[in-house]
């Protein structure tokens, strides 16, 4: 017949089981509380929620958006001051209608004064003078040379028009010669080319006590360089 156990030593079993040895017990701070009772595991901060900003691009502040080609553009050129050159301007006429045309190139100096703050920014003077022994000196009475006057203006690509005013002897008008240039610098030094072609119609030119009307077609250059200042 098996022998029973005691109340009391059964009771010693239970607390001897439950409570085992000290080595069995888990070391101080290998599980911590925080004051709001949830363990800290050592891990990040579930409470931490600053994640990076998707939209920074690492780049500077201020809307850069890196389009600055760093191309700075050209500074316009010194062209203020005086110019010196030549002109030449070759006409072309039929003025008695017989079919004959008359040619004669009118060549001469040319001075011009330019300031891009003026009005207007380029303003000169020359003259030109036609062969004497060409029939346009016959039927004119002279040759030159014949006086003549320039303006023009001056574009932000350093372009340049205006108008070359020619006097010559009998004639009613003036005759306006249109021109197209261009500033430039070569080799340290500043040029002035310009060009002209067109055509005059009903130029009205005495000849005696005659009045005689005709087209006159024009093609010419000019060519200056700006003087230096001292």
């Amino acid at each position: 017949m098996p022998r029973s156990i005691s109340p009391t030593l059964r009771l010693s079993l239970v607390l001897g089981l439950s409570c085992g040895s000290p080595a069995d017990k888990p070391e101080s701070g290998a599980l911590d509380f925080d004051p709001g009772g949830v363990a800290d595991t050592g891990g990040p901060d579930p409470a931490d929620t600053d994640t990076a900003d998707p939209t920074d691009t690492g780049g500077e502040e201020g809307g850069d958006s890196g389009t600055d080609s760093g191309i700075e553009d050209p500074s316009p050129l010194p062209i203020d001051g005086a110019w010196e050159g030549s002109l030449t301007v070759t006409f072309l006429t039929d003025p008695l209608g017989t079919g004959a045309l008359l040619e004669a190139t009118c060549t001469g100096p040319m001075v011009a004064n330019v300031a891009r703050d003026e009005e207007p920014q380029i303003h000169g003077s020359g003259e030109c003078s036609i062969p004497a022994d060409s029939a346009l000196a016959t039927l004119l009475g002279s040759y030159g040379p014949f006086p003549g006057r320039t303006s023009g203006s001056v574009a932000e690509d350093e372009s340049a028009l205006g108008v070359i005013v020619l006097e010559i002897p009998g004639v009613e008008h003036d005759i306006l010669v249109d021109w197209t240039g261009l500033f430039k610098e070569t080799d340290g030094t500043l040029n002035l080319n310009g060009e002209a072609s067109g055509t005059i119609e009903d130029l009205a030119y005495l000849l005696g006590p005659a009045e005689m009307v005709f087209d006159v077609t024009y093609t010419g250059t000019f060519e200056l360089e700006q003087i230096p200042t001292p």
